[in-house]
């Protein structure tokens, strides 16, 4: 299988507000890595995420973390930045950057969030990734 090399993930603060367990969002992270990205992606962390659990994703081999003082749009247009792949779960940010890169790959974790407030958006924003976007959706990494 043919690997992407340059891979961005796009962060969320998923386990911070318990949306998601933490040994599940790494795994997630973790599969990228390992399936898709040449054993190499660059993480863009939200600002809300916590030192805590940024300093373990940053430990996961073939991740590295890039702090962006802006929005990652802006950052990568700045840099003129061409990513290959993008990679998240239900980040706006796969839908604007799908746009403004025509033949960008994106990839979307498919995770059901029971205690995400807002249900409706999460529908919303997963159904325009694949009918709007291309995005590909993958099943969650189940636990071993």
């Amino acid at each position: 299988e043919m690997c992407i090399r340059d891979s961005y993930f796009i962060g969320q603060p998923l386990v911070e507000y318990g949306y998601m367990e933490k040994k599940s969002y790494d795994e997630c992270i973790k599969r990228i890595i390992n399936e898709f990205s040449c054993g190499e992606i660059k993480y863009i962390p939200h600002r809300q995420e916590s030192k805590k659990n940024l300093q373990i994703i940053s430990s996961l081999q073939g991740c590295q973390i890039v702090n962006v003082e802006t929005c990652i749009e802006w950052f990568l247009l700045d840099r003129m930045i061409k990513p290959d792949a993008i990679y998240g779960f239900s980040s706006t940010a796969l839908l604007t950057l799908s746009k403004i890169y025509e033949d960008l790959r994106v990839y979307f974790f498919d995770v059901s969030m029971s205690g995400y407030p807002n249900q409706e958006h999460l529908t919303n924003v997963v159904d325009y990734l694949e009918s709007h976007c291309g995005g590909e959706k993958i099943n969650k990494a189940t636990d071993p």
